[in-house]
């Protein structure tokens, strides 16, 4: 009996270390196919031209030894929200010494990409412990990411944890036009390294157009510029993220370098960034002059320029925008500063504590010569006992405030909760569009619905159970931009519009607002 006992004991052991290995696959080298369950990384790894990759959720990508993961072809990382893919190392031991690459592996780069290459997704990924110790050249920037002129890459509801780099972007780098796409994602204790060239704790672009909406960035650091992000000759599309305890020596929250964007930012909330000497919240530099649009900058911290800094002809222009308890520690411009008389940046309808008089830098005061115009200086009245931080409380002055030309800001049609805006009235100032009592209590939403969907014509927009008469009919680009507004007359429930002159392909939302009513609807054309 004990015998037999032993031999099923021996038996059994083997059927689980058979299990195990079936179960896990040791790569390097060129690598295609599909992942499952755990891949052990033994040396460096990559995907030809042509080739491509699957990894299916819940697959766990563990780096046994520093190694950088270079795609030539495609890759499709499916995470789900219970089961994400992850990339990671067996051990973090050593990961705080920059000079050495223990305790981390080395990202993937995206580079020398040829144009009919398929797209490469991330869905529900994490990337934790890299850093960036490649040879010196065009890839070596970027800790968990690097993509070099190479644009079809979308990452979304992923998650960057302690991504390390030497020279920028500790989370990503993009750079020759590698606009990339970053929905809902998180970037977290990312960090670069060099105090001289570190640009973008997080985030870092040079010559591209990247998208970065409904992303979180918190306690990054960037060496020189951009504690969450550091943009440079850029052309942006940033809106509605959040920004908390990053920090940089300029820009804590967001640094922008040569950057003349054609796209508004919009909807953030740059708050608790800190410490920096220049721009504890949003650092303008270097004839750079985005258009800022419904922000809220408060409770940022630095040297000068607590919430706001421009430097060396830059020529922001803020609207419809919160800067208020910013503070700095020794220095002068709590709320802004302005280092030279050749910066200018312009304010309209915001609230700046403080107001003109309180800005500092050679560029304020006798040295001022931007617009400042319909600006409020006054307590915010936020709702600090509701849900949202930073929404406007019943009494706010900051209600119904804003620029009433809402036309050319590309404002998108909900705020930073994602709550419709101008829901009656003129626009808030703010991240937030304040949404409750009688002015909100009045308007009910309809079902609506549009046929035919897709169009390449007229369509017409079905209001069931709305009452005949006039519409405000709206039409926006997936960017924010109003391409199309007019007032029609809904008959029997139909508004017929005719949407043909519309050039591009693609997404649309449709807004249709009446003297009690609200709806949105996608079309696609």
């Amino acid at each position: 009996m004990k015998k037999i006992y032993c031999l099923l004991l021996t038996f059994l052991t083997l059927l689980i270390h058979a299990g195990t290995l079936k179960s896990q696959v040791i790569v390097s080298g060129a690598v295609s196919g599909t992942w499952d369950n755990l891949i052990h990384v033994t040396g460096d790894i990559w995907i030809n031209e042509g080739e491509s990759l699957v990894i299916n959720p819940g697959t766990r990508v563990v780096f046994i030894e520093p190694a950088i993961f270079n795609v030539w072809g495609s890759v499709n990382s499916n995470g789900t929200s219970e089961q994400p893919v992850i990339f990671t190392v067996p051990d973090s031991t050593g990961f705080a010494d920059s000079s050495q690459l223990t305790g981390a592996w080395q990202g993937i780069v995206f580079s020398h990409m040829v144009a009919n290459t398929d797209s490469s997704i991330f869905t529900n990924t994490v990337f934790e412990y890299t850093k960036d110790k490649r040879d010196a050249g065009e890839t070596s920037w970027g800790g968990a990411i690097t993509a070099v002129g190479f644009s079809k890459l979308r990452f979304s509801f992923c998650n960057f944890i302690s991504t390390h780099s030497w020279s920028g972007g500790g989370a990503a780098a993009m750079t020759a036009g590698a606009n990339i796409i970053f929905q809902h994602c998180s970037f977290e204790n990312c960090r670069v390294y060099d105090s001289l060239t570190g640009f973008g704790g997080a985030l870092y672009a040079r010559e591209a157009s990247p998208i970065v909406e409904h992303c979180t960035f918190y306690n990054n650091k960037g060496g020189w510029l951009g504690g969450g992000l550091c943009f440079y000759y850029s052309d942006p599309l940033i809106r509605f993220n959040e920004f908390k305890g990053n920090s940089a020596l300029i820009g804590g929250g967001i640094s922008l370098v040569h950057c003349r964007p054609a796209r508004i930012i919009s909807n953030n909330v740059i708050h608790q960034n800190g410490p920096a000497y220049f721009g504890g919240g949003v650092a303008c530099n270097n004839a750079c002059d985005p258009v800022f649009a419904n922000n809220t900058i408060v409770d940022n911290y630095a040297a000068y320029g607590g919430g706001f800094y421009c430097n060396d002809s830059a020529a922001p222009t803020v609207i419809n925008s919160i800067i208020t308890n910013n503070y700095t520690f020794g220095g002068d411009g709590p709320q802004v500063y302005i280092w030279d008389i050749y910066s200018h940046p312009n304010f309209f309808y915001s609230n700046i504590e403080g107001g003109l008089n309180n800005f500092a830098g050679s560029g304020a005061l006798g040295g001022y010569h931007g617009v400042f115009a319909d600006n409020l200086d006054t307590a915010n009245y936020f709702d600090i006992k509701g849900p949202l931080p930073w929404a406007l409380s019943d009494s706010s002055p900051l209600r119904d405030a804003g620029n009433p030309d809402t036309a050319a800001l590309q404002i998108p049609p909900v705020d930073f909760a994602n709550q419709l805006r101008l829901v009656k009235g003129r626009i808030d100032i703010g991240a937030f569009e304040w949404q409750s009592g009688e002015g909100v209590s009045q308007i009910s939403t309809v079902s609506v619905s549009v046929a035919p969907n897709p169009s390449n014509g007229t369509v017409v927009i079905r209001l069931p159970k709305a009452n005949d008469g006039l519409f405000q009919v709206e039409l926006f680009d997936m960017s924010g931009k109003r391409l199309f507004n007019q007032q029609k007359i809904c008959i029997q429930g139909n508004i017929p519009v005719d949407f043909s002159r519309l050039s591009g392909r693609g997404l649309y939302l449709i807004r249709i607002s009446g003297e009690h009513t609200f709806s949105t609807i996608i079309v696609l054309k």
